[in-house]
């Protein structure tokens, strides 16, 4: 490891430990308690400093990420996302402290996710500086930053939020790289249970009472939010842990294979129709059927792909009778979209896939304001309702813009994001690696 790489491993743990600290005074002011998050940041350290070759703390903290939101929740009345950072404050106690090299990941891989982690753990404190107007008196002010923004303290607490959940990530990715397969193998385990809890929950509120642990707009949207108040998030944990939890190499010992694998595509399958969200229905069955072509070979790989575009065909014929895509199950809006397409409207899928409801086009004007560094991390919630406004005319609410590389490049932009851009191709490349060592 070069001595500049190693030292960028020692700030971006610095930079993790900074935040929740930060974090946790910022809401201080609104009258929230900081004790949550001070007391798991300590006793994240606190656990690794004691036991270094111990993986329980991390375990346990993985086991409860399904249902950390839900648990919040309830014990606070309240669904902030806010919530979540005592969770991440422990595990980047836990992963804070750099191994005896350093940087665990190794190749080329070590330069995407040193710089990737590098950007956010430096940009952060200037974007929560920013937000205060770079002084401490608009603390607790009556204001707001941006036509639907939140108050300089919490738009500046939640760049430390949006920061700590890449950086918290980052380390764990970079733990698992060196960590021996048994262990790996044990960490997605420890996520089993939660998600087992996340999808009954989901599956209920489709079928039973959709205000179960739920909030609007997804009430009256008719989609399960799971256990994260939110359907998309719960249709994303769904369809990338459950399709992970699926393979055959992760069943317990006595369990069958085959019986694993497909009770897990199930679950996660019913979860993610519930939770209404196309892309992760879409994500599920690209996950599901990278694995079966892997596994197949000539005429049985062609077979297959056939199948596939009858499905899909199939969909849009059963679309017909769906005209409204905003309600519903993720089969529904699928198959609604599908129909669409098929019928001629080629302008559907496009509008699902990158126009998303007006901010794809707002989002592209904030990127073409701040093209090589981006607004900062957590930012882009509080800006992007005033691009809409201009860009479009339209009212939007905070949100993300609706697609991961957009998101990247505008919180860091062409340069700052290079280093998450190198890892998603990097990521292309394995799978497809993957794939024609199978074929």
């Amino acid at each position: 490891m070069t001595p500049g790489l190693g030292s960028a491993r020692w700030v971006v743990a610095a930079s993790a430990l900074a935040a929740p600290i930060a974090n946790a005074l910022l809401l201080l002011v609104n009258g929230d308690p900081a004790w949550p998050t001070l007391t798991l940041l300590a006793a994240g350290l606190l656990a690794r400093a004691a036991a270094p070759a111990s993986t329980v703390p991390l375990l346990v903290l993985l086991a409860l990420a399904p249902v950390w939101q839900a648990g919040a929740g309830l014990a606070t009345g309240s669904s902030d996302p806010q919530l979540l950072m005592p969770w991440l404050a422990g595990l980047a106690g836990w992963l804070a402290w750099p191994g005896e090299g350093g940087w665990r990941v190794t190749g080329i891989w070590r330069l995407g996710i040193a710089s990737w982690a590098l950007v956010v753990a430096l940009t952060w404190p200037v974007v929560a500086v920013r937000e205060l107007d770079f002084t401490l008196q608009t603390i607790g002010a009556a204001t707001a930053n941006g036509t639907l923004g939140a108050t300089p303290e919490r738009s500046a607490a939640f760049a430390a939020l949006a920061a700590e959940s890449q950086l918290v990530a980052l380390l764990l990715f970079d733990w698992a790289w060196g960590a021996p397969l048994a262990l790996r193998r044990r960490a997605w385990l420890a996520l089993a249970p939660g998600l087992v809890a996340a999808c009954g929950v989901a599956v209920w509120q489709q079928l039973v009472d959709p205000s179960v642990l739920s909030r609007e707009p997804w009430i009256h949207l008719d989609r399960a939010a799971g256990t994260l108040y939110d359907a998309n998030a719960m249709g994303a944990l769904a369809a990338l842990v459950g399709a992970s939890l699926a393979a055959p190499s992760l069943s317990p010992r006595g369990v069958p294979r085959v019986l694993w694998s497909s009770a897990w595509a199930v679950a996660a399958l019913a979860a993610v129709l519930a939770t209404g969200s196309r892309t992760a229905l879409a994500a599920l069955v690209v996950c599901a059927a990278v694995a079966v072509l892997g596994a197949l070979r000539g005429g049985r790989r062609l077979l297959a792909v056939a199948v596939v575009t009858g499905a899909v065909l199939v969909a849009g014929w059963v679309g017909r009778d769906q005209p409204e895509i905003g309600t519903g199950n993720a089969a529904r809006r699928l198959a609604a979209t599908a129909h669409r397409a098929l019928q001629g409207d080629l302008g559907e899928p496009w509008r699902v896939a990158w126009h998303r409801d007006g901010y794809g086009p707002a989002s592209m004007a904030l990127i073409a304001d701040h093209p090589w560094f981006g607004v900062g991390p957590g930012a882009f919630g509080t800006l992007i309702t005033d691009y809409a406004r201009v860009t479009l005319g339209a009212v939007l609410p905070p949100d993300n813009a609706q697609n991961w590389w957009r998101q990247q490049v505008a919180d860091a932009g062409l340069i700052g994001g290079a280093g998450g851009l190198l890892c998603s191709w990097l990521a292309l490349v394995a799978v497809v690696r993957w794939w024609r060592r199978s074929a």
